[in-house]
């Protein structure tokens, strides 16, 4: 793992109840490091990759991107920044349904080179581009220009995972990129995760799949009514240590060491 690119400092996030769904939550992502996120859903999972996000403001505490508070920052400032997104509701903060299948693959893409000269978008390779990743990601669409609204949910999610991997990242925030995905598209994307990793990415991954997490994790952090529960390392994956960590007992309570 190299330097420190994320830095979540005493985080404390409200749920649009104005409950906290996240405690006075602290944790560093490195560059080249996959962080999985371990919990039952309904645990603050959404509201941290929100408050990453800049989508929900957090009550208090920080976030740094690279040394730098981000924590006021907009979510189109931290996409310009290279922190790319797989929100876990498709259609309500991922989607356009009335733009095209291309048009949403572009999203936070368009502004750039190659795919934009100026202000003027650049079609043709918007077009290429979108085509290549409907045949990468095998989203059953009847052309890049139908509208995105009319995919099924499997592929819709297959939209927002080709665009947030679409080009490298600083950072991935990914909340169950897989659920809904058939086999080999769910490899698909764990080998682009890692690929990204690889370039140098520090990933969040959220996910309530324990095997997923313990596959490609280089760290799991697990969450427990928006409270850390526990950072694991790789010779101390286990599923009923971690699923008593979710369920809120204490290693000492519950879980058992290897």
């Amino acid at each position: 793992m190299g330097e420190p690119i994320l830095e979540v400092s005493n985080l404390t996030v409200e749920s649009s109840k104005g409950v906290a769904a996240v405690n006075d939550l602290s944790f560093v992502l490195h560059e080249g490091e996959i962080l999985g996120v371990a919990g039952v859903s309904g645990n603050g999972q959404r509201e941290l990759a929100e408050a990453i996000m800049a989508v929900r403001r957090p009550k208090s505490g920080s976030i740094k991107l690279k040394g730098v508070d981000v924590t006021k920052r907009s979510p189109h400032w931290m996409l310009a920044q290279g922190v790319s997104y797989i929100p876990e509701d498709r259609m309500g903060d991922g989607l356009l349904p009335t733009m095209s299948v291309a048009e949403n693959l572009m999203l936070s893409h368009h502004y750039v080179p190659p795919y934009a000269r100026g202000f003027v978008i650049n079609y043709e390779v918007v077009e290429e581009t979108a085509k290549k990743a409907v045949q990468d990601y095998n989203i059953k669409t009847p052309a890049v220009g139908t509208h995105a609204g009319r995919l099924s949910g499997g592929n819709i999610q297959k939209v927002l995972i080709a665009r947030a991997l679409l080009t490298p990242s600083k950072v991935v925030v990914a909340h169950n990129p897989t659920r809904g995905l058939d086999i080999a598209t769910t490899d698909l994307v764990l080998k682009n995760l890692i690929s990204q990793r690889e370039g140098g990415a520090g990933i969040v991954l959220i996910s309530e799949d324990l095997d997923e997490l313990m596959m490609v994790s280089d760290r799991i952090l697990v969450l427990y009514r928006g409270n850390l529960m526990g950072v694991l390392t790789p010779d101390r994956y286990d599923k009923y240590t971690i699923g008593a960590l979710m369920a809120g007992r204490s290693m000492h309570e519950g879980g058992r060491q290897k």
